[in-house]
């Protein structure tokens, strides 16, 4: 999250790329809902499903924390 002026306030999920828990790797969309609170839509692994084995568990929703 950055201010006006480009500098980071906070940071949302873990640095880097990546499809660990609180990672990243092709963020969609966002939204806030009515208490501010920051909402990060992503489809990942369609494209690599071939390629690897998915996960033991798949997240459809998680509370992101400020890091």
């Amino acid at each position: 999250v950055l201010d006006q002026s480009g500098k980071v306030l906070e940071r949302i999920g873990d640095m880097g790329y990546g499809f660990a828990t609180g990672q990243f790797a092709a963020p969609h969309g966002l939204c806030l809902d009515s208490n501010l609170s920051i909402y990060v839509a992503e489809v990942a692994r369609t494209n690599m499903s071939h390629y690897t084995t998915p996960p033991d568990v798949l997240r459809s929703f998680q509370k992101l924390v400020k890091v």
